[in-house]
């Protein structure tokens, strides 16, 4: 019924799936399969209309298809505030004319099969470093990737929607070679397939396809699916040689009682300084109405340092007191404080630019925020001193931090690999939390490291995040949890550490580029050889099948037979 629907009004039945796999596939938390299905049924269909009349108008169908699931995808993250559909129907506009632009600019590219993954995972490469959200909204999956994600610390995302692209592309060609029959194909005397196919006015049309390079786009989608069943992705163990155990904690106190918020935290942290041995505040836990009140505050948690032995992440939220257009906006960022005072300070280096559906904080909503950053918050190194007051005890970690919508954008590089990651939160709604936890997880792929993450609101997501740890806890409440480092650290640089998105790119275009370029005709010619008497190989075959001469009875002479 649904196949012959389709061969009918393949136009119509065409927008009716887009518009039901855009909802299943772009929400907020995309998974692969679905977003793989439904860019299989658009790389499908724009094929098509761009070989048909009223182009403009079908490709306007379809993007008004997109539009409807993805709007009804994520109307449901601000339920009640009257500027939900506003800010949602914004999204899904500029997102779906950011994904339709890439698909039908690759269905006009020609019929090489490379080139549509590579198109895609450069297109949301570039997205990604333009946009102020990061790679928040666009059209990469969040979950389902465990088969390839051992690409991701080589590659990072890139690799991940190079794959998604891939395996688009072969599961359209699947479709309209083998399900919906639209095409009868036949060889070429070149070798390569032609189908053909009757549009909707009934004109013949004609395109080349090699289904060589399908066959073969297939065959390295199943060859890089192998390694990730030859790893497995757990945590260290706890008791090697060159590792120790480091307690870690996220302090998310009751804020109901009638104390203030930096008292609650300050006694919530010196109830876990026994058992971590650094503890990390969530994004905004206090605010710091003046600098004297930040001085104050930063003098109590150092004596709490010194007199426990913790390191504290303070993170905390102040009024910038610059005159001009920074007046009246405020900043979040993080201190860590250890027992000789501040060692580091970091501020959010990308704030959410409006009140805007994936921004993750909900402070958003009554203050506005400075973009400009000091330099000093650019996120750096920092080492600490763990261990007992046995001086045989002691070894040093490398710490760094990033706050909330940083970790929607990709890493630079470090100048030294960073063990644990403090990563401060906060988010306004249960969907969105696990969003922002992806994204952390992400980022401690690529570089192979573990990231705290600190998420103060009461739907937020906390826990440990990369190298195999999976703990994670919703809502409020400080817990308590072990994780290992190696020591002395170990200088892995992954690929994308070293070369960023450069070898991703490398080897997207290559397939596409390097049968484009001219190879100079160079003939080699020999002088031809002095001509022989006999072959030596053949001269002795004939010696030992030649038969013995014989003698003639009637004049004696030998005979040759």
């Amino acid at each position: 019924m649904i196949l012959q629907l389709v061969r009918f009004y393949p136009f119509g039945a065409f927008v009716v799936f887009t518009a039901l796999s855009s909802y299943l596939a772009l929400q907020p938390l995309p998974s692969s399969v679905p977003l793989i299905a439904f860019l299989s049924i658009l790389r499908l269909e724009t094929t098509l209309v761009i070989h048909r009349p009223w182009t403009f108008v079908r490709l306007v169908a379809i993007w008004a298809a997109i539009f409807i699931g993805c709007f009804f995808s994520f109307v449901g993250l601000r339920f009640g505030s009257p500027e939900a559909p506003v800010v949602t129907a914004s999204y899904a506009v500029i997102f779906s004319l950011l994904g339709l632009f890439i698909v039908v600019l690759a269905a006009y590219c020609g019929s090489n099969n490379f080139v549509f993954p590579a198109l895609w995972a450069t297109w949301w490469l570039v997205i990604a470093q333009m946009s102020p959200v990061g790679r928040l909204g666009a059209w990469s999956p969040l979950i389902g990737d465990d088969t390839y994600s051992w690409l991701r610390p080589h590659v990072s995302d890139f690799g991940i929607d190079w794959i998604v692209g891939a395996s688009a592309e072969v599961l359209s060609c699947f479709v309209t070679w083998h399900v919906l029959g639209f095409n009868q194909r036949h060889q070429n005397d070149d070798g390569n397939e032609r189908r053909d196919h009757r549009n909707e006015e009934g004109d013949l049309q004609t395109e080349r396809v090699d289904s060589g390079r399908v066959k073969f786009l297939l065959f390295i989608l199943i060859a890089l699916s192998f390694p990730s069943s030859l790893t497995e992705l757990l945590p260290e163990p706890l008791h090697e040689d060159n590792r120790h155990d480091v307690g870690v904690s996220c302090v998310l106190p009751d804020l109901s009682g009638p104390r203030t918020s930096f008292d609650a935290f300050m006694n919530e942290t010196a109830i876990v300084a026994g058992r971590a041995h650094v503890a990390l505040w969530p994004e905004d836990a206090v605010f710091f109405e003046t600098e004297q009140d930040k001085e104050t505050g930063l003098i109590k948690a150092q004596e709490l340092s010194h007199q426990y032995g913790i390191f504290i992440g303070v993170s905390f939220l102040e009024p910038l007191l610059e005159e001009g257009e920074d007046r009246g906006k405020r900043r979040s960022g993080t201190v860590l404080v250890g027992k000789d005072g501040v060692m580091a300070e970091y501020y959010g280096r990308h704030p959410a630019p409006c009140e805007c559906i994936i921004a993750p904080s909900s402070h958003w909503l009554i203050y506005t925020v400075s973009k400009r950053v000091p330099e000093r918050s650019l996120p750096g190194i920092v080492n600490i001193t763990l261990g007992r007051k046995n001086t045989k005890h002691f070894w040093e970690m490398r710490l760094s931090a990033s706050i909330g919508l940083d970790f929607a954008h990709p890493y630079s590089h470090f100048d030294a690999k960073p063990q644990l990651i403090l990563g401060p939160a906060r988010t306004d709604h249960r969907k969105m939390a696990q969003v922002m936890m992806e994204m952390a997880r992400h980022r401690a792929q690529e570089l192979r490291t573990t990231i705290l993450w600190c998420d103060g609101s009461d739907s937020g997501l906390s826990g440990l995040v990369g190298s195999g740890h999976t703990r994670k806890q919703v809502g409020p409440g400080t817990w308590v949890e072990r994780m290992v480092a190696r020591i002395p650290s170990e200088e892995e640089w992954t690929l994308y550490e070293l070369y960023g998105a450069f070898f991703g790119l490398l080897c997207a275009w290559a397939p596409i580029v390097l049968p484009m370029i001219p190879l100079p005709d160079i003939r080699i010619t020999f002088p031809d050889p002095k001509p022989r008497r006999a072959n030596v190989a053949g001269r002795l075959n004939w010696l030992l099948r030649r038969k013995r001469p014989q003698r003639d009875v009637r004049t004696g002479t030998l005979v040759e037979i």
